[in-house]
């Protein structure tokens, strides 16, 4: 892999990582290979039309029931989804917050996202799930 001039790490990074080792390229094949795992990781659980983000039931959580292969999940995304923890209707109300806090403020017409307009990138708005 090759670093533009505006894509190197700055100094003190880069002597961070050699002091450890290894060149910046290293460290971000490294990276990559992670990221790829992963990636593989998620397809095969879709395919198999598992949920990529682990879901848990509150009451599982609370009673500390959950097993240690959804701990290991959890650990490996990073988030995931809890069901279970509020009525519905509560749920469906703070949905309905959100939308007329939104179309209140004209959120889609006015939003320019952040500096790096992630958003914008990607062809989507940002959503909100409850």
């Amino acid at each position: 892999m090759t670093l533009t001039t505006d894509q190197r790490p700055v100094p003190a990074l880069r002597a961070r990582i050699e002091a450890h080792g290894r060149t910046v390229e290293e460290a971000f094949a490294a990276v990559e290979r992670r990221i790829e795992a992963r990636v593989a990781e998620i397809e095969a659980d879709r395919a198999l039309g598992e949920e990529v983000w682990p879901v848990l039931d509150y009451d599982a959580i609370a009673a500390g029931t959950i097993t240690p292969a959804q701990k290991a999940k959890l650990k490996r995304r990073g988030c995931l989804v809890v069901r279970g923890l509020f009525p519905r209707e509560q749920a469906l109300a703070w949905d309905q917050d959100i939308v007329g806090y939104v179309e209140r403020n004209k959120f889609f017409e006015t939003y320019t996202g952040p500096g790096d307009d992630f958003f914008g990138s990607v062809g989507s708005k940002p959503e909100i799930y409850l």
